[in-house]
């Protein structure tokens, strides 16, 4: 396995870097703080290269409609603040705001906005790096199925669930998706590929897990078409729901006391309220909402859950729809709705190299079945992906596809 020196740029160097770090950062110390705030200086830096290089993404029109309904959906945001009474400090609506558009701006701005960028070039040097990361995350989780390595997450069936130096199993899910992706732009087939999906089923989780039907579901789909379109999408949302019934049942549907059913429950009570409006920023649902502790927890009595009081808050914003229908109402739940259909049509046009369009809308599939369950469409988790996606989009877009 050789790793190739090559010659970067300032901005590829920056990229490059910045994709070894993602995937390891939910690994590192706490200690290390500056890295807590990683994928928001990413973001900033991304915002500064669209305001500066208009011309390079304006031309698209995909991009201007995906912008657009980012600036409406704040308008609206701090709009419905004033219109629900409901209004924290000004940084926290900026920090609620910046978190809910930050992925989407990492991803245009990735794309399209900056000049001067070879992703192939990027890609061809971090391959070789993720072989030998897919290599030591599956050796770690083979030990642990034997020995506790304090690398397990409880056990499920008997079995340690696996979650490497993660924080959480869904993480090690989420960067071998990642990597599979990288792996299938360079034409990748060899064994290193499975050990990946393998190290994901080790981690127990049916979201993770889910991911690795998806795969394969898209994979069938492009032997019978060379597009994914309305239709196969819809048949993806099925077989998910479907497969991962299980998965959306417990966390909405059989344990009415669980604290996604309570955020399901009473942001649905938010939306009648305000309909067809939303309670705004910070209000319900967001790490923000938690933070400065929204009035409607107050009412809707979430002092009195484990996850959702004031005392430790670790499931508050473990949601993301019932966050936007809360928030934003009808114009939330069209604007966010847009947002991703445009995003999905840059990635489905992205190219017609089959094995490479395979690994992309892994990416992006799995993201958005992450939705039921989590807020990682505006969290690090989000940004991982988003990051991954917008180098080999880029590369399938402007760049010549290497086959290794």
């Amino acid at each position: 396995m050789k790793i190739k020196i090559l010659k970067f740029n300032v901005i590829e160097f920056m990229i490059f870097i910045s994709m070894i770090i993602l995937l390891l950062i939910n690994a590192l110390p706490p200690t290390l703080d500056f890295f807590k705030y990683f994928d928001e200086v990413i973001a900033m830096v991304m915002l500064l290269y669209l305001l500066t290089h208009c011309k390079n993404w304006t031309k698209k029109k995909e991009n201007r409609s995906i912008m657009i309904s980012l600036i409406i959906l704040c308008i609206a945001g701090v709009s419905y603040n004033i219109y629900s009474g409901i209004i924290p400090s000004f940084s926290a609506i900026l920090i609620d705001a910046f978190g809910l558009i930050k992925n989407h701006i990492i991803f245009v701005a990735m794309v399209f906005a900056i000049p001067n960028v070879q992703m192939n070039k990027i890609i061809k040097a971090l391959v070789p790096l993720i072989k030998i990361y897919i290599i030591i995350i599956f050796l770690f989780g083979v030990i642990n199925i034997f020995y506790d390595i304090g690398m397990n997450y409880g056990t499920r069936y008997g079995i340690r669930a696996y979650q490497f130096l993660f924080t959480n199993p869904a993480m090690v899910g989420i960067t071998m998706i990642v990597c599979i992706a990288f792996l299938d732009y360079v034409h990748y087939k060899g064994i290193i590929r499975y050990l990946a999906f393998i190290s994901m089923i080790m981690t127990l989780r049916a979201v993770v897990c889910m991911s690795i039907v998806i795969y394969v579901a898209i994979t069938l789909f492009f032997k019978f078409s060379k597009k994914i379109r309305w239709y196969h999408v819809m048949l993806l949302l099925i077989i998910g729901l479907f497969v991962g019934w299980q998965m959306v049942g417990e966390f909405y549907i059989v344990d009415e006391q669980s604290n996604r059913f309570l955020l399901l429950k009473y942001g649905y009570v938010v939306f009648k309220r305000y309909f067809p409006f939303g309670s705004g920023f910070a209000s319900y649902g967001s790490q923000m909402a938690y933070t400065y502790y929204s009035p409607l927890y107050q009412e809707f009595g979430f002092l009195n859950h484990w996850g959702l009081n004031l005392e430790y808050g670790g499931t508050a914003n473990d949601n993301f729809w019932p966050m936007v229908m809360a928030q934003f109402g009808i114009m939330g739940i069209l604007t966010i709705g847009v947002v991703l259909y445009n995003e999905l049509f840059i990635v489905n046009d992205s190219t017609k190299d089959i094995f490479a369009k395979t690994g992309v809308l892994l990416i992006f599939f799995s993201l958005m079945f992450s939705t039921l369950a989590s807020a990682d469409l505006t969290g690090v988790a989000g940004t991982i992906r988003y990051f991954g996606l917008a180098i080999i989009v880029r590369a399938l877009l402007f760049d010549n596809v290497p086959k290794y």
